[in-house]
This record gives C-alpha cells, structure tokens and sequence, in this order.
C-alpha cells in the first residue's frame, strides 16, 4: 500500500482467467504493507485488478511462464 494512502483502506485483489473472475484477497490494510499472493489460472491471460476501498486504482495483466526445451 503507498505510503501517502494516509488511512486503512480495504485492498481488493480480483483475478480474472478463462473460467471467470473471483476475489482473491480482500483485507484491511494499511499504508506501507504489502500483498504476496500467487494464483493459478487456466488460459493463456490473467487479469489483475487491484482496489481499495472499491475503487479501482490499478490493472495489469500476466501470462504464463515460458517453459524451457530441455535438450
């Protein structure tokens, strides 16, 4: 959470994959924590979208790892 948040704020993290969107963490947070969290998907793209206190403050989007040609 940035710093000049100034005030707990509820974070929301939704995902969005092949099989639809669910909220993957949802807290009370405050200025300066931060969120580690690791999610499967299915599907070549997944949506992030981050919010606080409902609002939307951030989207990106991640694909797969390339897996390495073992020889």
């Amino acid at each position: 959470i940035p710093d000049d948040v100034g005030r707990d704020v509820v974070v929301r993290i939704d995902v969005t994959d092949d099989q639809g969107t669910k909220t993957l963490f949802e807290q009370v947070m405050i200025a300066g924590q931060e969120v580690d969290e690791r999610v499967r998907w299915v599907g070549d793209e997944l949506l992030i979208r981050v919010f606080f206190d409902g609002e939307l403050v951030e989207q990106m989007t991640a694909k797969p790892e390339e897996e390495k040609e073992e020889e």
